[in-house]
């Protein structure tokens, strides 16, 4: 009854902005009659009587009185001394409101875009020159556009609108066609909505230029810069209603939206592949076939386009897609929705100029049951060629039908031919990880719809439904099980990554406990991801051992090969009920075919650590097999450096392993590994310590060894013994068992300065007592050690929340104050020790190092130089 409303406000800023149009929105509500709390009679009152006392009339508590047909009020404006006016003040015709209606209803109609593989920055020009000719002062004003920002700050893409006067010719005959516009041919001065969407604004605005500059070609009108001659003979034509409008401009190039994958972006495209390897890619033959070898090892349901039931393909309605699996770039599978489905759905509208709570239509069925489903449609900007693309989703939930609908959203991409993203090199990972999944998808947008059936819309059941009740039955009947199983053997491991050494004089110097199960890669496609990453058959690998130029070695050995790891690479997280999100990289190592099929397997908390483990597995792999990385004597400088670190590498000329040579197993980092007590380095061969290389990797693998240790023994008191880790200093140790047996005292920190004054200590630093964080929730621990300054303890704090351990480091320092306080006083044997201090190293009185002074001797000299052997 009030028709549409539009609250408005401009300003610099979008904070501000926000602000004025809800000011705004509050204007409108009061001058229509409307109660602004209409709940609450008290606060319309309240807010009458503010009104009043500005003049400004609304709506009583009780009686209202609406105003169906008063115009709204005027938009706000913060208005800053400027000479520059804007798009809304020079258009003075038409109210701000009704412009932003109509391109409201431009953005919301348009279906398909214009997608241009270059801009020409003169149109903008000639089209401002154009606007001049019918809005005074148009050449002054600061944007004839409209420019909204789409997408997240960094990664933002632009649309453009503007409104482009067409003025009434008398006695001309009119352009017909299929699209509409804004106003009739019988008014003296039509209009269109030109729009334009590019990666800045001033593209967005060259590009909305560009589709009003094309209009205006086609009703002949006389343009800047245009040829008069021979123009004589085309009469101009007026703007009707039947006037084909193009589809909007467009030009997006290697951008990135939502979607950002490590490694991918505009300025570094990694992974480009060589001229003969990308038209292999290329090649339908090879992707189709590539295809049917994936679908071969996968379950039908998976790939399968076909409709399950009524026309739909059913999703199973137990699964929640926070515990799928997510490649975050690629749908997991065609019946199996993922936490990102509705994130690159979003992203592909923004990156196309619409935004998805704008584009989606919502509807409600009921059904047979008794129960409603609600039914979510997105019609999808696609290029002219591909016409009418629309997503649907079913689901008994508003949420879970959105999500089916972007599934369909992508399967529709997918299977006709457009491309997902506009970044060249996520596409083709995105076309990649499909590919390895059995579903087709273009390495970039073909320029006609492939001509295959549409993909049926997509609907997610609920558990006590009868159709699925009787899918599953169908299911069962036909066997249609999840294929394939791993094959596990015990074997011994090779190349222990955990840093034990192994002497180049071939003997295993490893620890018993070195030896692991590891998985033995069938080369048949029938072997299922879970059971390659089976947790227990994989090898701990600490993070201070990743082999971080193990991608590099990786990248040098397949672009020998032809393959691009960064494409071959499968990367994406589950949900394991013990560690949460796990990142899981899978790759299928090129081999020699008499190896069968070999993948490289990691796993970890984080994607960037899953990649580092999945490209040293895949060098353990090659190295076990006897597979050269280099060519020439750069492989002999590596199979020295690899031996000295204990992994097997063929040296040049040396002949493969055989065929059935076990690959090593798998690597994984997770929290567990703290909790392992780590064997212990054993010393290389004496024959073998003069050589730099054995002696430093034998250092290196010591200095390791403490490392975990000291973290081993840190994540054996908080998670085993729930208590703060012990130094062996009795006068810690007892003061840490006295305060963890305390209440928390919360006030004990500001009390500090003081104390520390009356021991005359320094006070602790502002920034101190800072807490790290061990394990991840709801399992997670903080640990704050804080050294007590003038003195050489440590005061020490654990919690389940940071606040707690702050406290109790700070309960801590406090009793060392008080013990230290006495004791000095006192004269005792800690006094003693507190002020000889500086002789901890060197005893000035016997003129000889202490014992720890002489272990510290000790260390420095076995880690800057090898031990002089002397053979007779």
């Amino acid at each position: 009854a009030f028709g549409e409303r539009i609250a408005c406000g401009k300003s610099p800023t979008k904070k501000e902005a926000i602000a004025l149009a809800c000011m705004h929105a509050e204007l409108i509500i009061d001058a229509l009659g409307l109660a602004l709390y209409p709940s609450d009679k008290e606060k319309q009152e309240t807010h009458a009587d503010e009104c009043r006392k500005v003049n400004r009339w609304c709506s009583g508590p009780c009686g209202y009185e609406y105003h169906f047909t008063k115009p709204s009020p005027p938009p706000l404006q913060l208005v800053k001394e400027s000479s520059v006016k804007t798009a809304a003040e020079v258009d003075s015709a038409a109210s701000l409101e009704s412009v932003l209606l109509s391109h409201a209803k431009a953005i919301e109609k348009f279906e398909n875009v214009t997608e241009l593989q270059r801009i020409d920055p003169a149109a903008h020009h000639i089209f401002v020159s154009y606007m001049a000719q019918y809005r005074e002062d148009a050449k002054e004003v600061g944007s004839l556009f409209f420019v909204e920002s789409l997408g997240v700050k960094g990664h933002e893409v632009y649309r453009a609108t503007v409104t482009v006067p067409v003025p009434f010719v008398a006695g001309t005959t009119a352009s017909t066609g299929s699209a509409s516009v804004h106003d009739g041919d019988d008014v003296a001065v039509s209009s269109f909505v030109a729009i334009g969407i590019g990666t800045s604004e001033m593209e967005a605005e060259t590009t909305a230029s560009m589709h009003a500059l094309s209009v205006l070609k086609s009703l002949d009108r006389p343009l800047l810069g245009s040829s008069t001659v021979g123009r004589e003979k085309f009469q101009q034509r007026n703007l009707t209603r039947d006037t084909v409008i193009p589809p909007p401009y467009r030009y997006v190039v290697a951008h990135l939206g939502r979607i950002v994958v490590p490694g991918l972006s505009p300025a570094r495209n990694i992974g480009g592949l060589p001229l003969a390897a990308r038209q292999r890619g290329f090649s339908s033959e090879y992707h189709e076939a590539r295809i049917q070898g994936a679908r071969a090892g996968l379950p039908k349901s998976d790939w399968s386009l076909d409709a399950d039931a009524e026309g739909y393909i059913i999703q199973n309605p137990s699964v929640n897609v926070q515990e799928t699996r997510n490649y975050v770039h690629t749908l997991p599978s065609v019946r199996q929705a993922d936490r990102f489905a509705l994130v690159r759905l979003r992203d592909y509208l923004e990156r196309h100029g619409k935004r998805l709570e704008a584009a989606v239509t919502s509807s409600m069925l009921e059904t047979d049951e008794g129960l409603k489903r609600w039914v979510k449609k997105v019609v999808l900007p696609v290029p002219e060629a591909f016409g009418h693309v629309v997503a649907h989703g079913e689901a008994y939930t508003e949420e879970e039908a959105l999500v089916m609908c972007a599934v369909h959203a992508e399967l529709l991409l997918d299977e006709l031919g457009i491309a997902l993203y506009d970044l060249q090199a996520l596409q083709e990972r995105h076309c990649d990880a499909a590919g390895m999944l059995g579903r087709w998808a273009p390495y970039e947008t073909h320029s006609t719809r492939r001509a295959v059936p549409t993909p049926p819309p997509v609907r997610k059941e609920h558990a006590d439904s009868c159709l699925w009740a009787r899918l599953s039955k169908e299911t069962r009947k036909e066997g249609t099980a999840p294929c394939g199983e791993g094959i596990k053997q015990t074997v011994s491991s090779t190349h222990p990554p955990d840093g034990n050494y192994k002497a180049a004089d071939g003997e295993n110097h490893t620890d018993a406990t070195a030896t692991r199960k590891a998985e033995v890669v069938s080369p048949s496609p029938g072997v299922t991801d879970d059971a390659l990453f089976d947790l227990a058959g994989l090898v701990f690998v600490h993070p201070s051992e990743f082999f971080r130029h193990a991608p590099r070695l990786l990248e040098s050995y397949c672009g020998r090969q032809g393959v691009d790891i960064s494409r071959c690479m499968r990367q994406y997280n589950v949900c394991n009920p013990l560690y949460g999100f796990v990142h899981r990289a899978i790759m299928e190592i090129p081999v020699p075919p008499q190896f069968g099929r070999r993948y490289a397997l990691g796993c970890a908390l984080t994607k960037k650590d899953a990649f580092f483990l999945c490209c040293m597995h895949a060098v353990y792999v090659l190295g076990e097999l006897g597979i050269p990385i280099y060519i020439g004597p750069k492989q002999a400088e590596y199979a020295a450096i690899a031996r000295s670190k204990g992994r097997h590498a063929p040296n040049p000329g040396d002949p493969l392993r055989p065929p059935n040579t076990n690959s090593p197993p798998g690597l994984k980092s997770l929290p567990d590994m703290h909790m392992e007590k780590p064997p212990l380095p054993r010393p290389p061969n004496r024959r073998e310590c003069h050589k730099s290389r054995v002696w430093q990797g034998y250092v290196t693998a010591c200095r390791g060894y403490i490392k975990k240790m000291k973290e081993q023994v840190v994540w054996d008191a908080l998670f085993t013994k729930g208590k703060a880790p012990r130094s062996g200093v009795d006068l810690e140790d007892n003061g840490l068992d006295v305060v963890e047996a305390l209440p928390l005292f919360t006030n004990v920190k500001s009390r500090l300065p003081q104390k520390c004054a009356a021991a005359r200590l320094p006070a602790p630093p502002p920034l101190s007592f800072r807490f790290e964080v061990y394990g991840r929730p709801p399992h997670r621990r903080y640990l704050v050690e804080q050294p007590v300054l003038g003195t050489p303890f440590v005061a020490r704090g654990m919690g389940e929340e940071g606040q707690e351990a702050v406290t109790r480091a700070a309960m801590h320092y406090e009793y060392i104050l008080g013990i230290i306080s006495g004791t000095v006083q006192g004269n005792s044997e800690t006094g003693n020790f507190l002020r000889n201090r500086h002789g901890d190293l060197f005893d000035p009185t016997l003129r000889d190092f202490t014992p720890r002074g002489k272990l510290a001797n000790m260390a420095l000299h076995s880690t800057l130089r090898a031990p002089f052997c002397h053979y007779v």
